[in-house]
């Protein structure tokens, strides 16, 4: 090499390793024209450089003398079990002429053969680890994809060239069990181990291209042979992969309202290969890649990890998604709230201490405050009327909710906590020093309010329910004062002691209004009656 050639680094070895796969295996082309390939493409190596890599990299397109006894062995024995045969050499399936030829090559025709017991027990090729045999496919599934798939330029990303760098340097360097983790990523719905030799690469391969884009003939064998065949490193490269483009495209559900053992199984899998490959090392923001993929993996991964939030409970899983969590917001997840409603109740994730925590720094990292529920209305209205939550933790929400921006409906959330069963002063004087105005009238469209009370967390009795039906009937427009006089004697005084130091210039008869009055008849509460 000339003095002024510069090395190859590792990296560019890495981003181009999928190409010098397929040129040298897939398409058996010689290592010149392949340096000439890579020398168009920017990337300067020399052939002896090359040879190097391959080899390696175990990329093999030859096979000795005594693998060829061995598979014509195991091909035979296979014939007598009823059973037709394909062989596989990292990741390519050779012609049947070449697997012919070679077998009949290099068989022993000798008398004493005859009398030689099988030299392996098993139907595992042990002279060579690149070499498989299987059944061959019952139907081709090798389909032309468009090149402009989002998916096809994922390997190419730095995401994969920053993961094998951190491969072997965290926790990839641990021991994984393969067996037990492959069955999630063929999604084969298996709780247990997966026996790969039992299924065969050709199988495993048709599984994966059923759903998977290939973008290259035969490229599913490849990804199969590194699940079986290839180092740890190879395995967990290809699961990272292959989970990133099955999250990318929803091919999980991880986010059922009832979750059972099949998802709980799934998401331990999936947990498991993310941790152990490396993956939460990295620190940089990934949305830069513009990757449609990557984006996808990353905004369902959120979902999911905060649906478990919703559904189970236990300080270890509310630990391992908070982690989650974190390193999404971290490597660029765009924060939400959590649109589902059962996440504010006081039986979701903001009845425990985690809940308070991942609100918290939701907001800091960014969430909207104004963050509506499904159906219409905002979680500051929705965490106000949840009966069985302590005051503490609903003005604990609150505040946080109110000091990141929380501005839509302050009013309908101000009269939410005059109606509490529990009044809590510091919550409605936080909601006014905010924004919220005890003077607005709202009409009975917008007290649609009451109906969003979760009837499991109501503490109300039947007659306090029938109340407030009555009032939607007979009230025209619902004032703080309103609410409070349907509410209670406490709740009245309180208000009016609000309005009266808040407007010194006005008697108590200018904020009685005749719905005022109707409100308190309705309430049945003599005290309520004659203070007003």
């Amino acid at each position: 090499m000339s003095a002024g050639r510069s090395k190859p680094s590792e990296e560019q070895w890495l981003r181009h390793q999928a190409l010098i796969h397929r040129l040298y295996i897939v398409e058996e082309k010689p290592l010149r024209h392949i340096v000439d390939e890579l020398r168009g493409l920017g990337f300067i190596v020399t052939p002896s450089q090359l040879e190097y890599k391959v080899k390696k990299w175990n990329f093999k397109r030859n096979i000795s003398k005594e693998t060829w006894v061995e598979i014509d062995h195991c091909i035979r024995k296979r014939k007598r079990e009823g059973k037709d045969s394909e062989v596989i050499l990292c990741g390519k399936r050779l012609k049947l002429e070449t697997v012919e030829k070679e077998t009949d090559r290099y068989r022993d025709r000798s008398i004493f053969a005859q009398f030689k017991s099988e030299p392996n027990g098993s139907l595992m090729i042990t002279t060579n680890t690149q070499v498989s045999v299987s059944t061959p496919p019952s139907f081709s599934v090798e389909i032309e994809w468009p090149s402009t798939l989002p998916w096809f330029r994922f390997p190419q990303s730095e995401m994969k060239i920053m993961l094998k760098r951190h491969l072997g340097i965290t926790r990839g360097a641990q021991k994984i069990q393969r067996e037990a983790l492959i069955p999630v990523l063929f999604h084969q719905g298996m709780t247990g181990p997966m026996n790969t030799v039992q299924f065969g690469a050709s199988k495993l391969a048709a599984v994966i291209g059923a759903w998977m884009p290939e973008s290259y003939p035969q490229e599913s064998l490849r990804r199969v042979h590194s699940f079986v065949n290839g180092s740890q490193q190879d395995f967990l490269l290809e699961a990272v992969s292959m989970l990133a483009y099955m999250l990318s495209n929803n091919l999980f559900e991880l986010s059922h309202e009832v979750p059972n053992n099949r998802n709980e199984d799934e998401w331990r899998k999936i947990m498991t290969i993310l941790k152990t490959s490396g993956l939460f090392e990295i620190r940089i923001n990934l949305k830069t890649l513009n990757s449609h993929t990557i984006n996808g993996f990353m905004e369902n991964l959120y979902y999911a990890a905060i649906s478990r939030m919703c559904y189970t409970e236990g300080t270890a899983d509310d630990t391992e998604n908070m982690a989650l969590l974190q390193w999404l917001l971290a490597v660029g997840q765009t924060p939400t709230l959590p649109h589902q409603k059962i996440f504010w109740y006081s039986s979701g994730p903001i009845g425990r201490p985690a809940g308070l925590e991942l609100v918290n720094r939701l907001l800091e990292a960014g969430a909207n405050a104004n963050t509506w529920i499904f159906g219409g209305i905002t979680v500051l209205c929705l965490t106000i009327i949840q009966r069985n939550m302590s005051n503490s933790m609903v003005y604990q929400i609150a505040k946080l909710l109110l000091e990141h921006g929380a501005s839509d409906m302050l009013d309908v959330s101000l009269h939410a906590a005059i109606r509490r069963r529990v009044m809590d002063p510091a919550l409605i004087e936080i909601i006014i020093h905010h924004g919220g105005n005890l003077l607005t009238g709202l009409d009975n469209t917008c007290e649609f309010l009451w109906g969003w009370e979760p009837r499991e967390e109501s503490d109300y009795t039947g007659g306090d329910e029938s109340k407030w039906e009555v009032a939607d009937i007979l009230i025209y427009s619902h004032t703080a004062l309103s609410v409070a006089a349907l509410a209670g004697l406490l709740q009245t005084q309180y208000v009016l002691d609000l309005l009266t130091s808040r407007n010194p210039s006005k008697s108590i008869t200018d904020f009685v209004t005749a719905d005022v009055l109707i409100s308190a008849v309705i309430s049945e509460e003599f005290d309520t009656i004659c203070l007003l």
